[in-house]
């Protein structure tokens, strides 16, 4: 039968590393893919994000309604 002892040599520095590295990765990549999704509803509702108001309202937006999203805009200009 085995057990968790059966693997200690599964836990040297560099697989440690290569673990940590991997999950700091993993984070980097949700970041990034949230971000994308985030961009994509602000295009989505038609915001120019290349705009002062657009950038303002990207910055402090908070959901992911874009009908919500599209009347904020529209009363922002």
């Amino acid at each position: 039968m085995s057990n968790i002892t059966d693997h200690d040599d599964d836990q040297t520095p560099e697989t440690n590393a290569g673990l940590r590295e991997a999950a700091r990765l993993g984070k980097e990549a949700q970041a990034r893919a949230e971000q994308l999704a985030r961009e994509n509803l602000f295009l989505r509702a038609g915001v120019d994000l290349d705009s002062k108001v657009g950038k303002m309202l990207f910055k402090t937006w908070e959901g992911d309604d874009i009908d919500a999203l599209k009347a904020e805009a529209g009363e922002l200009g």
